[in-house]
C-alpha cells in the first residue's frame, strides 16, 4: 500500500469515525449538566433525544442547537463591584 491510498483510506475512516449521537452519559459529560437536569429538560421539551430499543441517544445537531437556544447571561443586570 502506498502513501497516497493509505492516506484516502484513512480519510474515509475518519468519515465514519464522526459521531452522529451521543449517549446520555456523554452528553452529560460534553454539556456538564446532571442527569437530573438533562430529564427536566427533555420534560420542558428544550431538548429532544431518540430512542433505539432500551437506548436514549442524542443526536449531535440536537445537541448544539440545544446549547445555541440556551439564553445568554444578562450582564447588565450584574452588580456594581466595589
Amino acid at each position: 500500500m502506498n502513501d497516497q491510498t493509505r492516506s484516502t483510506k484513512t480519510s474515509a475512516n475518519q468519515g465514519i469515525r464522526e459521531l452522529a449521537v451521543m449517549k446520555v452519559e456523554a452528553f452529560l459529560r460534553w454539556a456538564g449538566i446532571s442527569r437530573f437536569l438533562f430529564y427536566q429538560e427533555v420534560k420542558r421539551g428544550r431538548i429532544h433525544p431518540k430512542k433505539c430499543g432500551a437506548r436514549t441517544m442524542i443526536p449531535v445537531d440536537e445537541a448544539e442547537r440545544w446549547l445555541r437556544d440556551l439564553p445568554d447571561i444578562d450582564t447588565s443586570s450584574s452588580p456594581e463591584e466595589g
